[in-house]
């Protein structure tokens, strides 16, 4: 199945060569655009250290928990899937929120991927490029991006439910 998938890749980049760099180029240049100086610019506030604080309980009390973070509205919360996908992370370094905040900027150069091959796939390359150029390289997306928030990885939730 692994094999299947790396050849038909392989057929794909052969095949479409200037549009397999162009795309390249233009995850790569988001990628740098959201981790850059991230270690002195990564906002991390009151929501970020409540996140940091229940992530060590996680490894170090073995607190295992169904709930997550709280919303802007009383009483209403969200579902414990953010902690658990930024935990490795946090464990990895130590606690040093700058790692969760790379990987969850990862996911969306990977939100952005899928987004080219979706407008791709509606409107033809022109429509997949434009949507993969907005989501790399737009200042909003970018920075919001470099805020670790819980609100990060819907961008590629939103993509691969369209998709």
């Amino acid at each position: 199945m692994l094999r299947k998938i790396i050849n038909r890749i392989i057929k794909y980049t052969r095949k479409n060569k200037i549009e397999v760099f162009f795309l390249f180029l233009i995850l790569v240049l988001g990628f740098i655009l959201r981790v850059y100086n991230i270690n002195s610019l990564l906002g991390f506030y009151y929501d970020q250290g409540r996140d940091a604080l229940k992530i060590w309980d996680l490894w170090h009390k073995a607190d295992i928990f169904l709930v997550g973070p709280t919303t802007g509205i009383a009483g209403i919360l969200r579902g414990p899937y953010y902690y658990y996908l930024i935990s490795p992370f946090y464990l990895i370094s130590g606690g040093n929120p700058v790692w969760a905040s790379v990987f969850l900027s990862f996911t969306t150069i990977v939100a952005t991927y899928f987004m080219y091959f979706l407008g791709n796939k509606i409107n033809g390359k022109a429509t997949g490029f434009v949507a993969a150029i907005i989501s790399a390289l737009s200042f909003n997306v970018v920075m919001a991006r470099r805020w670790l928030s819980n609100r990060t990885p819907i961008l590629l939730l939103s993509v691969l439910l369209c998709w």
